[in-house]
């Protein structure tokens, strides 16, 4: 029997579902591609606990094929099959449909959005200049494209992997994995629809392999001790009842 070969594709769909992958923004989400020698859109999700995942696009929706058995979900769709109507490809619209134990829910990609942080900043912080880096790092509540999500940044120059973990990804480290701006060594990801009260940490795979779990330096809220997660907490406005 003679054994497939195999390609850089399945190292980094491998990856993704180990959790160790250096780059996940280079594979999740919407990205060009060819198939079967037509210009094509390729997206991709990991939802480990997922028992099937749908692309929904305004054409309609599409049944995800998965990758790995950890829930790395794929689907692409011929351009020529997409009316774009003069939008670039990037700007095609979609989110994915989750099902999972009966339930269902509707997920706005993290890894559609773009660099938040600009290159000043960033070299700022790499040169320990920034005086406001609490500005900066930490979790921040943002608008970006019409959508309102909260931007996460930690800078750990000597990681493999980080990601933001929580309640709200059942702290699988292989959900919201951040992406790397060098050469600064700081690591973000803007996800979506998050609301405030939702506790998280940074989970950070070292070059060794080990995982360790750490609480946010420049969270501006905590869980009361013992506990120790980071709280997300909105505090450009007013609480409630001020």
């Amino acid at each position: 029997m003679t054994l497939g070969v195999r390609t850089a594709e399945d190292e980094a769909l491998d990856a993704l579902a180990l959790g160790a992958h250096e780059d996940p923004f280079a594979v999740l989400g919407r990205h060009e591609t060819t198939e079967r020698g037509r210009p094509a859109l390729i997206f991709r999700t990991i939802q480990p606990s997922a028992d099937s995942v749908e692309l929904v696009t305004p054409e309609g929706s599409f049944v995800m094929e998965r990758r790995r058995p950890a829930g790395v979900f794929e689907a692409t769709i011929p351009l020529d099959a997409i009316p774009l109507d003069g939008a670039q490809p990037e700007e095609f619209a979609y989110r994915y449909r989750v099902h999972e134990g009966g339930r269902t829910r509707d997920v706005i990609d993290p890894y559609q959005f773009g660099q938040v942080l600009t290159d000043f900043d960033l070299h700022l912080v790499a040169e320990g200049t920034h005086y406001r880096a609490w500005e900066k790092l930490g979790a921040h509540r943002l608008e970006i494209d019409g959508v309102t999500g909260v931007h996460f940044a930690v800078w750990a120059p000597n990681a493999q992997r980080v990601s933001v973990i929580g309640d709200f990804n059942g702290w699988d480290g292989r959900v919201h994995a951040m992406r790397l701006l060098v050469p600064a060594g700081v690591w973000e990801i803007f996800i979506p629809d998050l609301p405030d009260g939702q506790k998280y940490k940074y989970e950070i795979r070292t070059r060794t392999g080990a995982i360790l779990k750490k609480t946010d330096p420049y969270a501006v809220a905590f869980e009361v001790p013992p506990q120790s997660a980071s709280v997300v907490r909105d505090i450009s406005r007013p609480l409630s009842g001020s």
